[in-house]
């Protein structure tokens, strides 16, 4: 029944991306103050059950302190949540999945590494188009439809953000990071 249920909420997961992908207008995000860390706690609490289920371990490196960002985060959800359905479905067994957060001067950049199936140079160019699979046969291992890194360069552009990906080659794991510009301070009342 434990894998049923996660099975299920990774079709919602898979479903409310498609859907949102389908209906997406940036000019509809309504972004709030958000701290980082607060938000990642909360969205790896439910993808470690599934990465549980898979027999991985997501582990999350957080620095003591990280700036608020501007963000919607339903959306930063997603765009999280399919580059963490990505590193459960293309590790193996036993894998570590790492999340990391840390400040690089002009935003918060996220990262999320995985030890899988890892990126050719020409898997990288194509990895956020839209229905790009990386196995696109027909006897394909790993499910997907394609559309979860299209939806999630959409979302991090959405914020003002980017996204990209390293991979050192086939078999050598893959790392995906957003990076999302800081908050700007409150500006000051006239005459302080």
């Amino acid at each position: 029944l434990r894998v049923v249920a996660l099975q299920g909420r990774r079709l919602q997961f898979i479903f409310n991306s498609l859907l949102t992908l389908q209906t997406f207008q940036p000019k509809d995000i309504q972004l709030d103050l958000m701290d980082c860390r607060t938000w990642l706690d909360a969205t790896l609490d439910t993808w470690r059950q599934v990465a549980a289920a898979a027999d991985l371990t997501i582990r999350l490196v957080l620095p003591d302190r990280l700036p608020l960002v501007m963000g919607a985060a339903n959306y930063l959800d997603l765009a999280l949540g399919n580059l963490l359905d990505n590193a459960v479905k293309f590790s193996g067994n036993g894998c570590e999945i790492i999340v990391s957060a840390w400040e690089d001067g002009v935003g918060v950049t996220i990262s999320v590494a995985d030890q899988g199936i890892g990126l050719s140079t020409e898997q990288k160019q194509m990895i956020f188009e839209r229905f790009y699979q990386v196995d696109g046969t027909s006897t394909r291992r790993h499910g997907g439809m394609g559309i979860g890194l299209a939806l999630c360069r959409a979302i991090v552009q959405a914020h003002n953000g980017r996204v990209w990906v390293e991979s050192a080659g086939p078999g050598q794991g893959t790392t995906f990071f957003i990076a999302l510009p800081v908050a700007a301070p409150p500006a000051s009342p006239p005459g302080t």
